[in-house]
């Protein structure tokens, strides 16, 4: 005598269904069993609210770098975008030893503006480049800013490949 096929799936969808239920039966009892000895089943990994405490410090702390910095003229990132700091005026000179360089024969146009506005950043990059093409010979970064009011002010490094800084 043969089984008819609706039957056969009626009987695998039921012993399907018993396997389940006993599965959460055996893993209701293993919970209980747990929190009887005193524990308590955790939600999660612990490592995944470390991680995302990391991302948010992460992501304020960056930007509160350029905040804290100690060149007035680097604004990027900051409130100083919106001040009259980015208006200032800096005339930029390396000195190569005991000569000026003419800039715009050793520089792009582009490091040249950013040196203009007072980038201490770009002019010490700068001078660090011809220390590297001019070994053994003193570069010295200099640059007077003119603030809006008029204000003046003169910045002067120390000898760039020796670890000078504004």
């Amino acid at each position: 005598m043969s089984t008819p096929p609706g039957a056969l799936r009626a009987a695998a969808v039921a012993a399907g269904a018993a396997a389940a239920a006993g599965g959460a039966a055996a893993a209701a009892a293993a919970g209980h069993a747990a929190a009887a000895a005193g524990g308590a089943a955790r939600p999660g990994p612990r490592w995944t609210g470390w991680l995302a405490a990391a991302l948010v410090a992460v992501q304020l702390g960056l930007p509160a770098t350029y905040f804290l910095r100690r060149d007035p003229h680097d604004e990027r990132f900051s409130w100083r975008m919106f001040s009259p700091m980015r208006m200032a005026r800096c005339a930029p000179v390396l000195r190569l030893g005991e000569q000026s360089v003419v800039l715009p024969s050793h520089f792009h146009e582009a490091w040249i503006e950013l040196a203009q506005r007072g980038r201490q950043g770009v002019l010490v990059a700068m001078g660090q480049h011809l220390c590297q093409r001019n070994p053994g010979v003193a570069v010295v970064a200099s640059m007077t800013c003119e603030y809006l009011g008029g204000a003046r002010r003169d910045f002067t490094s120390g000898d760039l490949c020796q670890g000078g800084a504004f």
